[in-house]
């Protein structure tokens, strides 16, 4: 059912007025302070007006960027299958790789990275264990991955109304400055549980609610109150509903509260791709992903690395940087036809972007301290356009025939393969 057709259900009441809040007059306005009006409101509309429950469900374009920062250069050999996909751009998206036909019983590729953590002496990095934590991390995203089709068995919601549930999560998220890890913890936690429970409309806000609720509790050092999950929600659901929502939650989630989303491998890819602290790549990355979490009909099927890795190349690209490098892909274990699907459908969503009806993403991104990533122009076409599996031990006998060896990071140039220059 369309939710912009459907009579029970109606686009979140009071989104117009705190948008126009957030940048009008009363910008900056302490949400504990006055609470009359409607315009200090941030709340979803009561879908229906009968009774609704819980049942157990079966199954379930900018200015270029600083170049990149020299540093050490460490060769690794790559001797398992590679893929093969095509370039739009003609950019030189990594160094070519060498033929190394090493103990193995056939030849290898070696490619040259920077060392990125060397002489990182930030603590919070723990250079020591970095690569292990990234490792596990790696092994719990399938863990904590929800069901990719669970909408289908949903019999009373669709993905346009958690959309529209996402759309308000970034601004409530927005209005009690809450970390940027906390969305993406919320989100997660509300996929897994209608991963597991059919959840009727009048009860899809109070589930998201509560999903921030304890994504906050999981995050945040000074949480929100529940007092003000009820004020948010404009008083539609009371503080023993969202108690009480809260206690299924967890059960459900079978008190598992682990979180890998795509936030937690950006800031290491993007360390990779030696973004700065406050460079236009990071804010873009960002912004990217943010827009990933309200198209659950199209990510879903993503692990998280993969959504991430895959904003970071759109990105590069997008302010004419080298999209996916050797360092890139040591540090993400990924190469460029492993996220060449999630690649074009990010440029797609980047893209489509300002056509949406849910614009609190774009909203947020729009301001300076984002570097007003939001406001830039999409290249037309993504970096990659088609990707297909071809065996690395092909690449020497292309090379003989007179085209192009495969190097991991671009296309071969033969044997019917083409690079577009």
């Amino acid at each position: 059912m369309d939710p912009t057709t459907s009579s029970s259900y109606q686009p979140p009441s009071g989104l117009s007025q705190a948008r126009s809040k957030r940048h009008g007059d009363n910008e900056g306005a302490d949400v504990h302070g006055s609470r009359d009006g409607s315009k200090k409101r941030q709340a979803l509309s009561t879908v229906t007006n009968g009774q609704a429950g819980l049942t157990a469900a079966g199954g379930m374009s900018g200015a270029p960027s600083a170049a990149p920062r020299p540093g050490k250069r460490v060769t690794r050999s790559m001797s398992k299958s590679a893929k093969v996909v095509e370039l739009t751009d003609g950019s030189n998206a990594g160094s070519a790789m060498e033929t190394d036909h090493g103990s193995g019983g056939g030849p290898a590729m070696a490619y040259d990275y920077d060392d990125i953590d060397e002489g990182d002496t930030d603590p919070h990095v723990v250079v020591e264990y970095v690569d292990e934590i990234y490792r596990y991390l790696r092994t719990l995203e399938r863990k904590f991955r929800p069901k990719e089709k669970y909408m289908v068995k949903q019999k009373d919601i669709n993905h346009s109304m958690r959309t529209i549930l996402v759309d308000w999560l970034v601004e409530v998220a927005e209005e009690y400055k809450l970390n940027s890890h906390t969305l993406y913890i919320a989100v997660g936690y509300i996929d897994r549980f209608l991963s597991e429970m059919s959840v009727q409309r009048g009860k899809l806000q109070l589930v998201g609610v509560t999903a921030m609720l304890l994504a906050s509790k999981f995050e945040e050092i000074y949480p929100p109150a529940v007092d003000e999950f009820v004020y948010i929600t404009d008083n539609t659901y009371t503080r023993e509903q969202i108690l009480k929502m809260e206690n299924l939650v967890l059960k459900v989630l079978q008190f598992d509260m682990g979180a890998v989303t795509a936030h937690s491998f950006a800031d290491r890819f993007l360390k990779a791709a030696h973004a700065g602290e406050h460079d236009q790549i990071r804010h873009l990355t960002r912004y990217l992903m943010e827009l990933t979490l309200q198209d659950g009909e199209r990510y879903l099927k993503y692990r998280p690395s993969v959504v991430a890795a895959a904003s970071v190349c759109i990105a590069l690209h997008s302010l004419n940087r080298p999209h996916w490098t050797p360092t890139l892909q040591h540090y993400s274990e990924l190469t460029l036809a492993d996220i060449a699907e999630c690649v074009v459908d990010v440029h797609y969503t980047f893209f489509n972007a300002a056509d949406g009806q849910q614009q609190a993403v774009r909203e947020k991104y729009s301001e300076d301290k984002y570097m007003n990533v939001s406001r830039l122009i999409p290249c037309h076409t993504p970096p990659i356009t088609r990707a297909a599996h071809v065996e690395t031990e092909v690449a020497p006998v292309l090379a003989k025939e007179g085209g192009e060896a495969y190097d991991g990071f671009g296309v071969v140039a033969a044997a019917g393969l083409s690079k577009k220059r």
